[in-house]
């Protein structure tokens, strides 16, 4: 499993959807109240701390499941050199980098999909 990549500065603490920002120029922003947390909504650092607490809960029984942070994929350095066009999708050359590393620590030594040998 893979967890989100890094997105529009604030979203980890916001709850709900993304909205459009009008006249900014960008095209999203975490729309919620970083108070509603408190109140059970979900923002994505309550996301990835779950998702990865529940994989690893799992995987105690099941040596197959995984899980990969997004953000090892396309992390905070990466926004500062390949910004998202608008603020929440990948272009071509993120698209990329992003495929690059997933291939790397999933399918190179030590990966939990390396060819035999290359672990």
């Amino acid at each position: 499993m893979a967890g989100a990549v890094f997105c529009v500065p604030g979203a980890r603490r916001r709850s709900g959807g993304y909205g459009a920002q009008a006249g900014t120029g960008r095209g999203f922003r975490a729309a919620g109240d970083p108070a509603e947390r408190a109140g059970g909504k979900l923002t994505l650092g309550v996301i990835r701390e779950e998702l990865t607490r529940i994989v690893e809960q799992r995987a105690a029984g099941d040596p197959n499941l995984h899980y990969l942070d997004g953000r090892e994929l396309y992390g905070e350095a990466d926004h500062a050199e390949l910004p998202l066009p608008d603020d929440l999708h990948p272009d071509a050359a993120t698209h990329r980098r992003m495929g690059e590393r997933f291939a790397a620590r999933v399918f190179g030594p030590g990966g939990p999909f390396a060819a035999p040998g290359r672990a």
